[in-house]
């Protein structure tokens, strides 16, 4: 299964990865997995949907939604990686970065 999505505008970094974790748990469940590993290399990240902090800022709304994803698995466990451990994805990410036509 492949997925793309243009994004349009200027976003922070947190704001793109916290994007790219929606798109990538709706796969996931839309796939019928129903125990989940969210590994990322953004500690920030990881520490915001370990604890239940409210924020107004458009991080916080991405937030908010990924958690509200979680209720689709019975398990999720959400890690913090290194990103040595995590080079398919950053390759992946530039390629993106690099073609509008390049799809993941």
């Amino acid at each position: 299964m492949s997925a793309y999505k243009g994004l349009h505008g200027m976003f922070s970094p947190k704001a793109t990865k916290l994007y790219a974790t929606i798109l990538g748990l709706q796969i996931a469940s839309q796939l019928g997995h129903r125990y989940v590993i969210l590994e990322m290399d953004a500690k920030e990240i990881i520490m915001n949907l370990q604890t239940y902090e409210q924020s107004r800022s458009v991080e916080g709304a991405l937030v908010d939604e990924v958690r509200g994803l979680f209720s689709h698995f019975a398990h999720i466990s959400c890690q913090f990686a290194h990103r040595e451990r995590n080079q398919v994805a950053h390759i992946l990410a530039k390629q993106a970065l690099l073609s509008q036509d390049f799809q993941v």
